[in-house]
């Protein structure tokens, strides 16, 4: 690449099909210019750009109600706000309803999840200005986990709630008694009063194992909590069939014909 030799004079700008770049000690190079972007690759760069600021807004707004003392504090992994961007580019909408559908099933802590806590069925019913969900417990957690016993749980669902304007998303938690892992499989109703003019909730459920003698306490281990992003809902029937627009079919995948099938089977020797 060719040189310039230094001058009094600074000279910087585009020069043909170079760039005269000035360096330091006064001294000066060039290099290439950048090839114009063809007009599809620069639309797509400004639809990315214009996705940030609801995307980040979102993002955000989760990202600090679950991570607040009453919540997952120290529990919420670092990684929880890029796992939620990256969840969020996989739409190509800007809804509020369908980005938080892209969350369900996200755990808040990757490496500790709620699914590891024994087996839950969640089901969600919305009714007049309340919301009612149901978690019905199929599998109560192990008794030991990571060399540490166990011997009750709770559990905790925090239901957060937007509305048509713009403002914060209001957000409350009720939770369940200890529940003794050894004792019969419990259904737990969780009914929540909603504000008037709510549009979209999510709801998160959060597990936590406990034990001791005289007094129950919470393990204080990461190994004895777990919490998910488990169900999204909106009150406006239009946005639901938004939401079955916006889902893709999944084809199922063709059986392949097993080789085995004609294969003569080898039957135990009979012995005396």
């Amino acid at each position: 690449m060719a040189k310039i030799k230094p001058s009094i004079l600074n000279l910087s700008g585009k020069y043909g099909n170079d760039i005269i770049v000035n360096g330091r000690k006064n001294k000066a190079h060039t290099r290439p210019a950048a090839k114009a972007k063809s007009k599809k690759r620069l639309a797509v760069l400004k639809k990315t750009h214009s996705r940030n600021k609801p995307l980040n807004q979102l993002a955000s707004e989760l990202n600090t109600i679950v991570g607040m003392k009453q919540y997952a504090a120290g529990f919420k992994s670092r990684n929880f706000y890029h796992r939620m961007q990256k969840r969020f580019r996989k739409t190509q909408s800007n809804h509020r309803f369908i980005l938080l559908n892209q969350l369900k099933g996200m755990e808040v802590n990757e490496l500790n999840t709620l699914h590891s806590l024994g087996q839950l069925i969640i089901v969600a019913k919305p009714l007049k200005n309340k919301l009612l969900i149901t978690l019905q417990v199929r599998a109560h957690p192990s008794k030991v986990k990571r060399g540490l016993s166990y011997s009750h749980c709770y559990y905790e669902v925090i239901l957060i709630c937007w509305n048509k304007t713009r403002q914060p998303a209001t957000h409350k938690k009720m939770r369940s008694i200890w529940i003794d892992i050894n004792s019969k499989l419990p259904i737990l109703d969780f009914e929540f009063d909603t504000l008037a003019g709510t549009t979209h909730w999510l709801a998160c459920v959060r597990q936590r194992l406990g034990g001791g003698e005289k007094k129950i306490v919470p393990v204080e281990t990461f190994a004895g909590e777990g919490m998910q992003l488990v169900e999204v809902g909106s009150y406006d029937k239009k946005e639901l069939k938004l939401l079955a627009q916006e889902q893709k079919i999944v084809k199922p995948t063709p059986v392949r014909r097993n080789d085995d099938d004609d294969m003569e089977l080898v039957k135990p020797r009979e012995t005396n």
